[in-house]
């Protein structure tokens, strides 16, 4: 670790450990193809990661550990990108499913539940649902 990922303020902490678990969601099915490459990007300029911080975490995944966000609505972000990674290249690769449902469970969600969460989320996405309003409506879900 770097001295200056020692003083990383906790958030920059849960940002890092989100997008170790989006690439291990790409890489579950064996295969980082561009348009996930291409999705991490875009969602980094979301989070303030720079490209640097990025392949940095590519390169050395093993680096980061887990750091799952305190609240509600943050955990249902991460989840909501998770099940997005598992999508954006058309294909639901059932690794990248029982990815996203390891780290649902992880996030907080109801090990009960997180199959179906996990399909609600995918329903969204497939009626293009933007961000902002699939985590607003996840809100209202009980998880």
């Amino acid at each position: 670790m770097a001295l200056h990922e020692a003083f990383e303020s906790q958030d920059k902490k849960r940002v890092k450990s989100h997008f170790k678990n989006l690439l291990a969601v790409a890489l579950a099915d064996g295969i980082l193809d561009k348009v996930e490459l291409d999705n991490l990007f875009k969602i980094s300029k979301r989070y303030y990661i720079t490209r640097d911080e990025l392949e940095e975490l590519v390169d050395n995944p093993n680096q980061i550990s887990f750091n799952p966000p305190s609240n509600k609505e943050d955990r249902n972000a991460q989840l909501y990108n998770l099940v997005q990674m598992m999508m954006v290249d058309g294909e639901v690769d059932s690794n990248e499913f029982r990815m996203c449902m390891s780290f649902g469970v992880g996030l907080g969600f109801d090990p009960v539940q997180i199959e179906e969460t996990i399909n609600k989320v995918i329903e969204l996405i497939e009626k293009g649902t933007q961000r902002e309003d699939a985590v607003e409506e996840m809100m209202k879900w009980k998880s």
